[in-house]
C-alpha cells in the first residue's frame, strides 16, 4: 500500500506515452512480489491498436523514505538493466527488452526509480510444476542448466557489480547497490580473490552480528557461528581457483528455488 500511494502514476503514463508515442495509456492489473510492485500497462496507438507492457516499481515501507534508500533502490535497478544488457550482448539466452529506466516524482522523499518492460507471454513455471510429466520436468531443467553454462562463459577479472562506462564493462564494488543497513552488500571495494572475498563478507557479518545484535542473548551464539563459518574458508578456496576469472551469476540461481 505505501508504494501505491507514494508513486506519482499519472506521471508515469505520461512518461509512457511519450516513450512509445502514442496518445493513450491506461492501467490494468498489478502484482506484488518480494522486492517489486508490477503494474501492467495498456497501451494505445492512433490505429487503435493495443499494446501492454510491464512497469516495475521497488517495494517501500513508508510513503517518506530517506535519499540513501532511494539512491540506492534506484542503483539496483541501473545494475539489473546493465546485467540484462550484458547477457543480451554476450549470449544467446532470451532477456526481456527494458523501453525506458530512471526516476518518476520530484518531491523529496517521494521519488522513485521505474522500470518499463516487454510483457512475455505464459504464466509463471511454479504454477504449474507440480502436475508437469517428468520429462517436461527435465527438459526445463536442461534449458536452467544451458542458460547457467552461458552465463559462466561471461568472465570478469574482479569480483562486484557489472557496469558499462563507455564501450568497457567495469566491475563496481557491492556497496553501489548496498541498502541502508544491509551488511552483506556493503563491501566497498571490488575483489580479484575468492578467499579474499568471502573472508572479508564474513568478517562484515560477524561485525554486524555484534553491532546490530549487542546485548541480545542470542548474540553469542550468532557470533560463534559466524566465527566458525569463516573459519572454514581457507579449506574451501585457493587463489589458484581464479584463474579463470569470475563467472556471471543470477541469484535465483540458488539451492533454495
Amino acid at each position: 500500500k505505501p508504494t501505491m500511494e507514494r508513486v506519482d502514476w499519472d506521471a508515469l503514463l505520461d512518461i509512457s506515452k511519450s516513450c512509445f508515442d502514442v496518445p493513450h495509456a491506461f492501467w490494468t492489473d498489478s502484482r506484488d512480489g518480494g522486492y517489486n510492485l508490477i503494474r501492467f500497462l495498456r497501451l494505445e496507438d492512433e490505429h487503435h491498436t493495443e499494446t501492454e507492457v510491464v512497469v516495475r516499481i521497488p517495494l517501500f515501507d513508508s510513503i517518506i523514505v530517506s535519499e540513501d534508500l532511494l539512491r540506492s533502490k534506484a542503483n539496483i535497478y541501473s545494475a539489473e538493466v546493465a546485467a540484462m544488457d550484458l547477457v543480451l550482448e554476450k549470449t544467446s539466452i532470451p532477456v526481456p527488452k527494458v523501453y525506458k529506466h530512471g526516476v518518476v516524482g520530484t518531491t523529496q522523499g517521494r521519488s522513485s526509480p521505474f522500470m518499463i518492460m516487454e510483457k512475455l507471454s505464459g504464466v509463471p513455471l511454479s504454477y504449474l510444476w507440480d502436475e508437469m510429466e517428468d520429462e517436461h520436468r527435465d527438459s526445463i531443467l536442461e534449458q536452467v542448466v544451458d542458460v547457467m553454462l552461458k552465463l559462466f562463459t561471461i568472465r570478469f577479472d574482479a569480483i562486484g557489480v557489472p557496469a558499462k562506462e563507455g564501450d568497457e564493462w567495469v566491475i563496481l564494488p557491492e556497496s553501489t547497490i548496498a541498502e541502508p543497513g544491509v551488511s552483506n552488500r556493503s563491501l566497498s571495494k571490488v575483489f580479484t580473490s575468492t578467499l579474499d572475498y568471502w573472508t572479508a563478507l564474513s568478517t562484515k557479518n560477524m561485525e554486524d552480528s555484534v553491532d546490530r545484535r549487542f546485548g541480545s542473548r542470542y548474540n553469542e551464539d550468532s557470533y560463534g557461528m559466524r566465527w566458525l563459518l569463516r573459519s572454514f574458508i581457507p579449506g574451501l578456496y585457493a587463489h589458484a581457483d581464479d584463474s579463470g576469472g569470475f563467472p556471471l551469476e543470477h541469484g535465483d540461481f540458488h539451492s533454495q528455488n
